[in-house]
């Protein structure tokens, strides 16, 4: 009897352990562009996940095996939350075999409240499973084997003795399944419960997604502080300051202009000729753009969603945490932003994007920002422009966003979020086979998405308010890639960042500074000629002084790109460096051959994330709320 409770216990989690093997595999095979590496290495990728898939298999099955000896009460309950244990696990990982093309990593726990944000997901529920039903039928043919295997090895037989903990053996059976368990669930013996950044430590840090499962990273970030406390240099001694003072080149150039940033939906620096060292692009206009005023070519988003590009290019706020800004307990604080610096100014302040209103928080945000309106969906007065998925399409959008600037008060600021090269990608009908098709879903749509900028520009064109304002163009963060370059940790970062004045001749050219989505505020406000102290994350990017980076966070990596070499650091030691302009790929570790260049920029960081975590937690995040520390 105590036998066979035992082999059902460790039969019942092997087959959780090796089922998230098979969909593990999907994740693999639906995303085998972006693990460039040997066939060895992705065989020992599989093989040290399998330590992670213990960890989730232990959590998700302790009740199912502690509540094995009921097995005559309880026999339909086990059988189906069994199925429902090993399912959802694998599920996500199915779910996240299409999502990390977009977010490059695995989900964590904001995944749950992202996703009931708004109403989008019940708006293109339908439109993901048909999309996406290859890997609904994959998860389905692994969820027969794991019933198969379940009605085979682990269902109780009438062999399985006496019902509950009657006998004291059972009590055995109970101590040696929690001790296996408590195993499982701290991933092995050592001292330390197994982390997500444990993953990948063996060999490419590329594989550390193949190796973790998405169950484990959402169990591992499931309830964690959104940021805690950092602690490196002792009062007045930190060499970084968030402090801007107004200088450098270019200073009030264009006092009195108007400022539109134009965010534009997933347009990463690969879908453009200017950038992508190919000599072909899908976003001819941007490209075209480019050369008439001053484009950024080393570029970064500062994050992977859109709920975190918005902040970032809005107000230079980064996402150095787990969870969004715009969702994260630091969201009510106060902070600086386009909105709240210029208002002062006499600037009058908008922030439009044509999805629901309520969709990522956006509008939210853009009240706690300080803008004085916000146009979404519900504010756009024309019928019969809806694509039916996310919003209004970027053409009629754009089109509107000129009458309402037409018709503002002068000076203004605004934001411009695009939509539609969004999944799943809609263009209008009357514009299909307009644009070309190119490799990817994605293409057609950027192609699209950069048809519906020309119209706005030409149309802005004939307003009394385009020869005086400064256009920034950029995006919320990249997407779907085909080059191995632009899939790397750093190349999944590159996009875009245009600054365009169409009465300026000096804004002119292209500059290789390390730039960044939280550099275009105090670049902005640098160019109009604001004078006064203020907050800032980023760096304005005409001041020789600063420390030009990029710099952003991914599970409990951060990572800053700074003088070509990108420093990897998990809030207590440098993990990595590379060389990024000798080693682009990412291949080599060279921390150890440069113990200077290393400490060089982890003075930097430490300073910087010490700064972050202290305004956020305390909320400090203005000049009049920070307390300047001098060196």
């Amino acid at each position: 009897m105590i036998v066979a409770l035992w082999k059902r216990s460790v039969l019942g989690l092997a087959i959780a352990v090796l089922s998230l093997s098979l969909s593990r595999l999907v994740f693999f095979l639906n995303n085998i562009d972006a693990f460039p590496v040997e066939g060895w290495a992705i065989l020992a990728a599989f093989v040290r996940g399998l330590r992670f898939d213990a960890v989730s298999t232990a959590f998700v099955l302790a009740p199912f095996v502690v509540l094995l000896p009921f097995h005559e009460k309880l026999k339909t309950f086990q059988r189906l939350y069994f199925l429902a244990a090993v399912g959802a696990v694998n599920l996500l990982n199915c779910i996240d075999a299409e999502f990390f093309r977009f977010i490059s990593r695995r989900s964590t726990d904001d995944i749950f409240e992202f996703a009931f944000l708004s109403n989008d997901i019940f708006n293109i529920g339908f439109d993901l499973v048909r999309d996406f039903w290859y890997l609904i039928l994959l998860w389905g043919v692994i969820m027969l084997i794991v019933l198969l295997a379940y009605n085979r090895a682990v269902h109780p037989s009438k062999k399985d003795g006496p019902d509950g903990y009657t006998n004291p053996m059972l009590w055995l059976h109970m101590l040696a399944v929690v001790a296996l368990l408590v195993v499982g669930m701290r991933g092995g013996f050592q001292r330390i419960p197994l982390g997500i950044i444990d993953a990948g430590q063996a060999n490419d840090a590329r594989l550390s997604v193949l190796e973790l499962n998405s169950s484990f990273t959402i169990l591992k970030t499931l309830g964690k502080p959104d940021l805690k406390m950092m602690e490196f240099y002792a009062e007045g001694e930190n060499p970084i300051s968030p402090i801007i003072t107004p200088k450098g080149e270019g200073q009030g150039r264009l006092k009195g202009s108007n400022v539109v940033v134009l965010i534009v939906e997933s347009l990463g620096s690969e879908y453009m000729a200017r950038l992508n060292g190919k000599g072909k692009g899908y976003a001819p206009f941007v490209d075209s753009l480019c050369g008439e005023g001053l484009l950024f070519t080393n570029a970064f988003a500062n994050g992977h969603r859109s709920i975190e590009g918005v902040p970032a290019c809005m107000a230079a706020l980064p996402t150095l945490m787990y969870e969004p800004f715009i969702t994260s307990r630091y969201a009510q604080n106060h902070f600086s932003s386009l909105a709240t610096l210029l208002g002062p100014e006499g600037y009058a302040s908008y922030f439009l994007h044509g999805g629901e209103n309520g969709t990522m928080g956006l509008q939210a945000f853009a009240q706690q920002a300080g803008f004085d309106h916000y146009i979404g969906k519900q504010e756009y007065p024309y019928e019969g422009h809806h694509d039916g998925h996310w919003g209004i399409f970027d053409h009629h959008f754009l089109s509107y966003a000129t009458e309402v600037f037409s018709s503002a008060r002068k000076p203004f600021v605004a934001g411009i979020f695009t939509l539609s090269s969004h999944h799943p990608y809609t263009v209008p009908e009357e514009l299909k086979g307009t644009f070309p098709a190119g490799e990817l879903p994605i293409h057609e749509s950027i192609g699209y998405g950069d048809h519906a900028l020309r119209q706005f520009f030409e149309a802005a064109k004939k307003t009394d308010w385009y020869a005086n304002t400064l256009f920034i163009i950029t995006a919320d963060h990249t997407s779907l890639s085909q080059y191995p370059e632009f899939q790397t940790k750093l190349g999944a970062l590159s996009i875009p960042m245009l600054f365009f004045h169409p009465s300026d001749t000096l804004l002119k050219g292209t500059s290789v500074i390390t730039a960044q989505q939280i550099d275009i505020m105090p670049t902005a406000l640098s160019l109009l000629g604001y004078d006064k102290p203020y907050f800032c994350f980023g760096q304005n990017l005409f001041d020789a002084e600063a420390d030009h980076m990029a710099i952003a966070f991914k599970f409990e990596q951060y990572q800053m790109l700074h003088d070509g070499k990108m420093l990897s650091f998990d809030g207590q030691k440098t993990l990595g460096l590379h060389d990024v302009e000798g080693d682009p790929m990412l291949t080599t570790n060279v921390m150890a051959q440069m113990p200077e260049e290393v400490m060089r920029r982890e003075q930097i960081l430490k300073g910087y994330l010490q700064n972050y975590s202290r305004a956020l937690i305390e909320n400090r995040m203005t000049s009049d709320t920070w307390k300047h520390e001098e060196k």
